[in-house]
């Protein structure tokens, strides 16, 4: 299975100030990489400033980096938002006064991403969601507003939603899936990123994918220790592209050899790996490896 075009991460970013989407693809080709998603950062990973101009600036920049991508030769998966950070930051620069200017600004580039998606630039929309750490209780309720918006925008236009949340468990998950039905969203598109495994199972059983952190013990506690068969789990890097923090969340290729090490140890968990990283990954993206 592994090191034959068969390894998928479907979380990852690339900066213009790191190893750049370009080289982190043929670096993920080359461990046997078929599919990757590259989700936009913040824009001072890009060296700009969190006014609007620059966040629209930094998804076109986005944009063209995951055209570089494509170029190596595997599958790509091009995925550009607003960071729940990002909005935090500038309700807390703005204050409440400037709400209607503040909402205004979001939606301007949510309708922007439209564009872009519409243009088929874009696959999908991502990250939105909710801060996932202790913040203003109104930018809680402003990352909401703009994730709701977000969800309509996904049942509207297609594609694919990722999600950032707090770790809140059955919470977290169950919260996501009660907006999702209201809205009548296709929640199998719903993402919810960097989710723990017992989140991840929640979400597979109301119909909504997930990404997990694309370690041994994750995988293991997945397929061998609970013996799940994730119909909509995928798994991800989260890799950051920071100089600062070389290897962080983790490399794309180094799932290769994280999956290798369980099989390798548990055979029997190569057909759910191909199936995480193969078939769930078509189901959600609606992309073929072959």
């Amino acid at each position: 299975m592994i090191g034959k075009l068969t390894v998928s991460d479907a979380h990852a970013h690339a900066s213009t100030i790191g190893l750049g989407a370009a080289r982190i693809a043929s670096k993920f080709k080359e461990a046997g990489g078929w599919f990757i998603s590259f989700v936009s950062l913040p824009p001072h990973y890009y060296g700009l400033t969190h006014s609007f101009e620059d966040i629209r600036r930094s998804i076109d920049i986005h944009v063209r980096q995951c055209g570089e991508a494509m170029r190596v030769g595997i599958r790509v998966a091009c995925i550009a938002g607003i960071h729940p950070a990002v909005i935090d930051k500038l309700v807390r620069l703005l204050g409440p006064s400037k709400y209607d200017y503040l909402r205004r600004g979001i939606l301007n580039i949510i309708e922007y991403l439209v564009g872009l998606k519409v243009r088929g630039l874009i696959d999908g929309y991502g990250e939105f969601g909710r801060p996932h750490y202790k913040t203003l209780p109104t930018s809680i309720v402003f990352n909401e507003m703009i994730m709701i918006k977000m969800l309509e925008v996904l049942r509207d236009y297609g594609g694919v939603l990722h999600l950032h949340l707090e770790q809140g468990g059955n919470i977290s998950v169950d919260s996501i899936n009660t907006v999702s039905q209201m809205l009548k969203a296709p929640k199998a598109k719903v993402i919810l990123h960097h989710s723990t495994v017992a989140m991840a199972i929640r979400a597979d059983k109301h119909h909504m994918s997930s990404t997990i952190v694309g370690r041994k013990d994750g995988l293991k506690e997945l397929v061998i220790n609970r013996k799940h068969k994730p119909e909509l789990v995928l798994v991800e890097s989260d890799f950051i592209d920071d100089p600062k923090r070389p290897g962080a969340v983790m490399y794309p290729w180094e799932i290769a050899s994280e999956a290798t090490s369980l099989i390798s140890e548990y055979r029997e968990a190569e057909e759910s790996l191909y199936r995480i990283m193969v078939d769930n990954v078509s189901k959600v993206y609606g992309v073929d490896p072959y």
